[in-house]
């Protein structure tokens, strides 16, 4: 009886195994895919000059929420998406995630992020509100405007879906994170983020 179990025991463990190898080949493969074709993605988007990408008006701030609309820009100026709405918390960040390849760096935004300041200085951040939903569809990404061909809007799109996942897993030198923090914005006043793609910058500039 005894034996059995041990038996039984050493096929669910075998199992087991077999399946966490499985996983983790599938997640290699997946992240090789989206890496691989990013090499020469940046070739076919051609000149981005610095551009903003997203535009930003704070409201302000009551009984534990922070009010703000920010719209997403395509290369043109031209606001494609907009979130208008109130999160929990007091204060506001916009996180994003680069893709490095060809000597440029392409930045994306990947979500919208709040806090909450505690007593005893301590900070307590919420979940964010993810981003790359209104920008990436159909296999383009829409911060190209219809001025670019679709396979440049195709290409960026490459990068972009790299940019994010590498934004939930892990870091690499062809990509990074950084938190651009909106807590200093004068409330009623409308900022603009703008993205330099040579250097992978990101500067806030008041309209």
């Amino acid at each position: 009886m005894k034996k059995n179990e041990e038996k039984s025991g050493g096929r669910i463990f075998r199992v087991l195994s077999l399946i966490f190898i499985l996983i983790l080949v599938l997640f290699a493969s997946f992240y090789l895919f989206l890496f691989v074709r990013c090499f020469g993605a940046e070739e076919k988007i051609g000149f981005l000059k610095e551009c903003a990408i997203m535009r930003v008006e704070l409201y302000g701030s009551s009984a534990g929420t922070v009010s703000a609309r920010l719209a997403l820009l395509d290369t043109s100026g031209k606001e494609f998406a907009v979130l208008d709405r109130s999160w929990r918390g007091d204060v506001l960040s916009v996180d994003f995630s680069s893709a490095s390849f060809g000597e440029r760096t392409f930045l994306f935004p990947v979500a919208v992020s709040s806090a909450r300041y505690l007593s005893g200085g301590d900070r307590r951040t919420y979940r964010g509100t993810p981003l790359s939903r209104y920008y990436l569809y159909d296999g383009e990404c829409a911060f190209l405007d219809s001025s670019f061909s679709k396979k440049s809007r195709r290409a960026l799109y490459d990068l972009a879906s790299f940019a994010i996942w590498q934004s939930s897993k892990f870091r690499s030198s062809y990509s990074s994170v950084t938190s651009l923090d909106l807590s200093a914005l004068e409330r009623g006043i409308t900022y603009e983020i703008y993205a330099d793609f040579s250097s992978g910058s990101l500067r806030l500039s008041r309209t």
